[in-house]
């Protein structure tokens, strides 16, 4: 079995998953930039708290690696998770916002739809906290597809039937019974 095939088995029937955030930070002069560039996952990733490990540093800016996140899936929310793997780019979103220093850390992960929507909100958030939108990763993808599989149902339409008009059918009925 190679290596995907062991973490997607592993990962099978879990509704938590450890991740991780890549953050890109900028520094120009006195201002600060900073923004998520991706998300990685796996068990190596998990941590009580969130703490961050810089990765690598150089003259066009740093980038950090904040462990201790978790995409949680639940049942109810099938559907949203079915519409982001359908999308042309399946997103896992990431919760920031700006500490007092400038910094943009990470809050939570998140790959529900409706969820990031939520928290995005102005009345549940304040000014300082973004939602931003990464690729998810394809181990992340093939966990979240599995999950899918065992508890989205779509929901049954409830179309009206249309009722015929009666004119019409008799108009139909006498054109079938016309001479030709």
């Amino acid at each position: 079995m190679n290596q995907n095939a062991e973490s997607a088995a592993t990962l099978d029937g879990r509704r938590e998953l450890p991740v991780a955030v890549v953050m890109a930070e900028v520094i120009r002069g006195e201002t600060r930039g900073g923004w998520p560039v991706g998300v990685v996952a796996g068990g190596r990733f998990a941590a009580a708290e969130p703490s961050r490990t810089l990765m690598r540093e150089g003259p066009d800016g740093r980038q950090w690696l904040w462990q201790g996140f978790r995409l949680r899936l639940r049942p109810q929310d099938a559907g949203d998770y079915a519409l982001n793997l359908g999308s042309d780019r399946p997103t896992v979103f990431v919760v920031c916002k700006r500490v007092a220093d400038g910094e943009l850390r990470p809050l939570s992960t998140t790959v529900s739809l409706a969820e990031a929507q939520d928290l995005d909100a102005p009345e549940l958030r304040d000014h300082s906290e973004q939602v931003y939108r990464v690729a998810m990763p394809g181990e992340v993808y093939h966990w979240v597809e599995h999950f899918v599989l065992d508890h989205y149902q779509p929901r049954r339409r409830k179309g009206k039937r249309r009722r015929r008009n009666a004119e019409y059918d008799d108009v139909e009925q006498r054109a079938d019974r016309a001479p030709r």
